[in-house]
């Protein structure tokens, strides 16, 4: 005797539906209809429990392509850490380049010397229009 034989001959506990269809004749299209059910509702049961600790059918594809992602993120940055420090060098560089190639000291003279001159000649344009609005 098959273990789908065993099912579909079992005692009823109670007289419902579902116990009716067990003591059914056996028969081949029973047999596995009602195996169908069973691996089913198994099937069913086993999902959901994997839903409610998070696991999905979609898990492992859903970690690849995290860990893809998790790749590219991570060579992305290496790079973009190696053009910051080339920058970082250029602008070093410039910065010496800059300060080397600046004016001695009497130039700095000679530059406080007109804006000095720019700022007296801007109050003197003041003291025009204001003579000027008076008019």
């Amino acid at each position: 005797m098959s273990a789908g034989e065993n099912i579909a001959n079992a005692v009823p506990v109670s007289g419902g539906p579902v116990a009716n269809n067990l003591t059914a004749p056996s028969s081949a299209g029973a047999s596995s209809e009602l195996h169908s059910r069973v691996v089913e509702m198994l099937a069913a049961t086993l999902n959901s429990g994997f839903a409610e600790i998070g696991y999905h059918p979609d898990h492992l594809a859903h970690v690849q392509s995290t860990y893809e992602w998790n790749t590219r993120l991570r060579d992305e940055n290496a790079r973009l850490f190696s053009d910051n420090q080339r920058l970082a060098q250029l602008i070093g560089m410039q910065n010496t380049r800059i300060v080397s190639s600046a004016p001695s000291g009497g130039n700095n003279a000679t530059t406080h010397e007109l804006q000095s001159r720019i700022q007296e000649l801007e109050m003197s344009r003041q003291e025009v229009v204001r003579q000027n609005e008076q008019l």
